[in-house]
């Protein structure tokens, strides 16, 4: 799949477009695209949630919904999350890129509620 650098409009495919693309999903609100209101993640719900065991296990099963939905590219294996000095939830994402079947890491995604 090809697409487009969202930082420079310069053509983007593979690996670095698919990493683009979980980033994407993750960091958009469902319901805030017009034309895809179930496009994104639930993640900005959760972000000012306490960070116990409960809010872990829903922000994963909410990235884990939303990647499964929208990247059929990426099959996710491992889910970390973390919260930076500025009080934003900070996840961090490794699956399998299924076209070549190795590993893809996206890190540092940050959910601003």
């Amino acid at each position: 799949m090809i697409g487009t650098n969202d930082q420079t409009g310069q053509a983007l495919g593979g690996r670095d477009h698919c990493a683009q693309s979980v980033r994407k999903i993750l960091q958009t609100p469902k319901g805030t695209r017009v034309m895809r209101r179930t496009f994104g993640s639930d993640l900005y719900a959760l972000a000012d949630r306490p960070m116990n065991t409960s809010t872990r296990m829903d922000l994963m099963h909410a990235t884990a919904e939303a990647l499964t939905l929208w990247e059929p590219r990426f099959k996710l294996t491992n889910f970390a999350c973390s919260v930076n000095t500025n009080g934003e939830v900070v996840v961090d994402v490794t699956g399998n890129y299924l076209p070549d079947g190795k590993p893809l890491q996206v890190n540092g995604i940050v959910v601003n509620s």
